[in-house]
């Protein structure tokens, strides 16, 4: 999101949205674990009131292709509670 781009449709003025995600990472086997829950404390851009709009655990890890070459692969889960959605992501980089 932009700066200034969390209008409240009803009365045309900013939310001044905050969106705070404290996390814990930790790396057992060689895999960068990271778990984490995201919360608005105020009625914003995110929720109607206070609440956890996001929480997850991601793990990263290079993954070997061939003798020296490897690709760094990231999975995450992210369940965000107030709107009852689950999703899911793959990330390779190159």
């Amino acid at each position: 999101m932009v700066y200034g781009d969390d209008l409240n449709p009803e009365s045309g003025k900013n939310y001044l949205s905050t969106y705070i995600e404290p996390g814990i990472r930790f790396t057992p086997f060689n895999t960068d674990i990271k778990l984490m829950a995201g919360f608005t404390p105020v009625r914003s851009y995110y929720a109607d009131k206070s609440a956890f709009v996001n929480t997850g655990i991601s793990a990263s890890r290079n993954i070997r292709i061939y003798r020296k070459i490897s690709i760094p692969l990231t999975l995450k889960a992210m369940y965000n509670p107030y709107a009852d959605a689950f999703d899911f992501a793959i990330g390779l980089n190159f």
